[in-house]
């Protein structure tokens, strides 16, 4: 995520809201691992059809999941070619 320690230094005094967001979701992340009576039961074997994903979200057909992509994209880093 971060090449160095400057990096994210820079992220995290300088980039308050991308900041906040990421320790929010490593929040969410790490808390269901800390408790397994949080984790959704057969989670591990959840699946989603790889076309709806990327059709919806990155390739355009459709402006609501075209403009979700995008925020992902800014807001979390993932995209078509890393998701």
């Amino acid at each position: 995520m971060w090449k160095s320690f400057a990096e994210f230094q820079e992220l995290k005094y300088n980039n308050v809201e991308d900041y906040r967001l990421i320790k929010l979701d490593f929040y969410r992340r790490s808390k269901p691992k800390n408790n397994s009576g949080l984790k959704l039961p057969n989670a591990e074997k959840a699946t989603i059809a790889e076309d709806k994903f990327t059709k919806y979200l990155f390739d355009g057909d459709s402006p609501k999941g075209l403009l979700k992509g995008e925020l992902i994209t800014k807001k979390l880093g993932y995209n078509f070619n890393n998701y």
